[in-house]
């Protein structure tokens, strides 16, 4: 099974070519957004869940969770997961950590905030 991501959005210009090239193909994918984004373009957010794709949590500000306290932590993962529901309806329970940067410690908070944290096992290296 394979499983398209993509992270760091919504993008008002970028989001909407990437859903038409998607339902071109008639492709779903899960967009790992970013709720500073998602609080500033609502509507390429809303897009993206009425053409059916799957949306994730990728932080507030995309902080490296290793390097920030747990409670800042909380925060990135919380305030994004609210702002998430507030445009879309959508409880999203999935996180992927900036940077891949995930320990234990984080895996515990996960637990305790019930989310789960996806990964990818593919760098395109696109950000390069």
């Amino acid at each position: 099974m394979v499983y398209l991501t993509f992270d760091d959005g919504p993008h008002p210009i970028y989001t909407p070519k990437i859903l038409d090239i998607l339902d071109s193909y008639n492709i779903k994918a899960t967009f790992f957004v970013i709720g500073q984004n998602a609080e500033y373009y609502p509507s390429a957010l809303l897009e993206t869940v009425k053409r059916g794709h799957e949306i994730g949590n990728h932080s507030w500000s995309h902080r490296q969770f290793t390097n920030i306290s747990s409670d800042e932590v909380k925060d990135q993962i919380m305030m994004t997961r609210a702002k998430i529901h507030e445009i879309t309806g959508v409880d999203c329970k999935i996180v992927r950590p900036p940077y891949g940067a995930c320990n234990d410690e984080i895996r515990n908070l996960g637990k305790e905030l019930g989310v789960s944290f996806v990964n990818w096992s593919v760098d395109t290296l696109d950000w390069k």
